[in-house]
């Protein structure tokens, strides 16, 4: 038999995890996209420097016409010459969010319909942007910069 404090701990966090999960599933909406097998792809580079150093790699998937996916990747140039992914943006999972070298994840909106993705593409293309504007400008500072 548990006792008082015992039982209404394990009650805290069970209701605690409740509310996470309802917090989480407010936050991601239930838009799932089409195979990307099924749909037409487009993809470019965008440099963000004139040394070329730092790009986005930009991913669109289309079906019927319509915007059903993307990916935004920003890479960065390694002193071996090849190409690191910095960080990415993607609407995987019901919610456009970037992932961040850190490893944290920043959520930007939920996709709830087919629509969502392109209006949120927008807004995920200016924040991969001003991302891999903060790598460019960053780099080559070195202690006597700061």
């Amino acid at each position: 038999m548990a006792r008082r404090t015992q039982q209404q701990r394990r009650d805290e966090r069970r209701a605690r995890a409740t509310a996470e999960r309802a917090t989480a599933d407010q936050t991601r909406g239930g838009y799932r996209p089409p195979d990307r097998s099924s749909c037409s792809e487009r993809s470019w580079y965008q440099s963000v420097d004139d040394a070329d150093t730092v790009r986005l790699d930009h991913r669109l998937f289309r079906s019927g016409g319509r915007l059903v996916d993307f990916a935004i990747l920003v890479h960065t140039l390694d002193i071996d010459g090849a190409w690191i992914e910095a960080a990415r943006v993607d609407c995987c999972h019901g919610h456009v969010h970037l992932h961040h070298t850190s490893g944290e994840v920043s959520g930007i909106g939920p996709v709830h319909e087919v629509d969502d993705v392109a209006a949120l593409f927008a807004v995920a293309s200016d924040q991969a942007t001003r991302y891999a504007v903060t790598i460019r400008d960053m780099k080559g500072r070195d202690e006597r910069d700061v």
